[in-house]
């Protein structure tokens, strides 16, 4: 027998070897898909060149009331997802950010769920484009963070509704960083100052004012009182 001939027995261990390597890319495949759909991210990929357009989109899409078969045969597009609202911002930014050489972007909306509830997400999409440029697939993934967006908008409206208060006192009101620079006020201190806005109070000091010796003297003595009692 020549050196280079293959006999049964090394076919049959040569066969093995590939079915042993495939169970294993099978049970790593399937710890990825457990991670995956057991987490809060949802990913899918994206093929712009194909007609059904969403190659794969992970179970956990089930969170918001829907099943990857939806998208797979097309019964529900995945742009039809995303909120009236947001939709033409959305189409805006991809629209514009295709047409750029970039490959990553970072996308806030809501997304409607199939009982007609809606939550924020978060959406990172990764582009694979061709050589000319042209986008090929967008990689994506998408995390729920309407916790954190109603706290913001709750945080946003709780300085809304402070600001309302101190603009409607006549009282003056100003507060400033230790470098004794003017982080904001309200509008009657801004008046007293000749100045239209509060806004443009910010990162003024004292001697951008008229102000006497006495006058400052006196604000300042104040100052360092609030910082060292740390009572305003």
């Amino acid at each position: 027998m020549r050196q280079n001939d293959i006999t049964m027995t090394d076919l049959k261990a040569h066969n093995q070897q590939l079915l042993q390597e495939l169970q294993e890319t099978r049970r790593e495949a399937e710890t990825l898909k457990g991670i995956i759909n057991k987490s809060p991210v949802v990913m899918f990929s994206w093929d712009t060149t194909s007609s059904r357009h969403i190659e794969f989109i992970s179970e956990n899409i089930s969170r918001f009331g829907y099943k990857p078969d939806d998208f797979y045969s097309k019964k529900i597009e995945l742009l039809s997802l995303v909120h009236p609202q947001d939709k033409r911002r959305i189409l805006k930014v991809v629209t514009r950010f295709s047409a750029t050489s970039d490959s990553n972007l970072s996308l806030e909306y809501r997304i409607l769920h199939a009982d007609n509830t809606f939550s924020w997400m978060d959406t990172q999409l990764y582009v694979i484009r061709s050589k000319e440029g042209h986008v090929l697939r967008y990689h994506g993934t998408c995390l729920d963070i309407s916790e954190q967006k109603q706290a913001e908008l709750a945080k946003f409206a709780s300085k809304r509704i402070l600001r309302t208060v101190i603009d409607s006192v006549p009282q003056l009101i100003f507060w400033k960083d230790l470098n004794a620079k003017y982080l904001g006020c309200n509008k009657a201190f801004a008046q007293a100052n000749n100045v239209n806005n509060p806004k443009n109070m910010i990162g003024k000091t004292d001697q951008d004012f008229n102000y006497s010796i006495a006058e400052t003297t006196y604000i300042n003595e104040l100052e360092q009182r609030v910082i060292e009692s740390e009572i305003p």
